[in-house]
């Protein structure tokens, strides 16, 4: 899960960046040409007119202009741009083309939020800029919208996420718990698989199902085998049993201790045919997995 939220939390800030970015793109755009207008009117008025007589023949007086002198002293401004709008550094830029900048931050409140365009003049630079007030407000109100919905949508493809991923894990968790009850000692258990199903988690139980049946084949045929084997030993050495102790009871002569040996060789022969016929039964029944077909057993 802290996988997916965080490619969640990638995706989502990648597709709320890229709509901030085309928002404001746009705004920007609108913005320039704008500010492509005022720059060229004040190129239309400065042109053969003293400074303040040019700014005082534009149309509207909410225009931020200005006409700097060679040192950078402003000549002539509008009521809204009474100080110096170009620092040191973009002034002497515009001194020699065209320069934009903008004043202050999108984050930060700003007395002076203000995209200013200098070019050069005869006389030295002139200066236009346009507020970026209703910009930003707008860049912000969208940044905080982007915000809430990014965390509203990781929400619920985090909780969707889960609640799928904890779908998907219950038959897991059911095969591991009849799995412990198998560990436990339970037979004939089986783990429940439902019908109609084909999935990775349904397979899976259909094979350690059949894998179950297999163990526990084997398991009572090794019973069995067990069983047969005690029983087909325990006839031989009760007799040898028997002929010793009926030897030890009293003195016995060398023929007749000679005879019993005999009676016993012939018991422990048969002991030794038994052990050889179940080792074959028991290789014929459990192969080992590298014993080839049609070969013997190195000994």
């Amino acid at each position: 899960m802290a996988g997916f939220a965080a490619a969640m939390i990638v995706v989502l800030t990648a597709a709320g960046a890229f709509v901030f970015w085309r928002v404001k793109v746009a705004l920007d755009s609108s913005l320039d040409n704008e500010l492509a207008a005022q720059a060229s009117d004040l190129r239309q008025a400065l042109r053969g007119r003293p400074p303040a007589t040019a700014l005082a023949s534009l149309p509207t007086s909410t225009v931020v202009d200005q006409v700097l002198d060679a040192e950078g002293r402003v000549v002539a401004s509008t009521p809204a741009a009474t100080e110096r709008l170009l620092g040191a550094r973009d002034l002497a830029r515009a001194r020699t083309g065209e320069v934009v900048v903008d004043l202050g931050h999108l984050l930060l409140s700003h007395e002076r939020r203000l995209r200013v365009l200098g070019f050069p003049t005869p006389g030295g630079v002139a200066v236009t800029a346009i507020p970026l007030n209703q910009r930003d407000e707008a860049l912000r109100e969208l940044l905080a919208q982007v915000t809430i919905a990014n965390l509203a949508a990781l929400a619920v493809a985090s909780f969707v996420g889960y609640r799928l991923a904890r779908a998907a894990l219950l038959p897991v968790e059911r095969y591991r718990a009849r799995a412990e009850d198998i560990a436990s000692g339970a037979t004939g258990v089986r783990l429940d698989v439902p019908e109609g199903v084909d999935d990775e988690v349904s397979r899976l139980g259909h094979t350690l199902n059949r894998m179950l049946t297999v163990q526990e084949t084997a398991a009572a045929a090794q019973r069995q085998f067990l069983a047969d084997a005690s029983h087909e030993l325990r006839t031989p050495l009760t007799v040898v049993t028997s002929e010793v102790e009926l030897a030890l009871r009293r003195p016995r002569s060398t023929a007749e201790l000679e005879t019993t040996l005999r009676h016993v060789s012939n018991d422990v022969e048969r002991l030794v045919r038994l052990a050889d016929q179940l080792l074959d039964l028991e290789r014929a029944q459990f192969p080992t997995p590298f014993s080839g077909g049609g070969q013997g057993d190195v000994a």
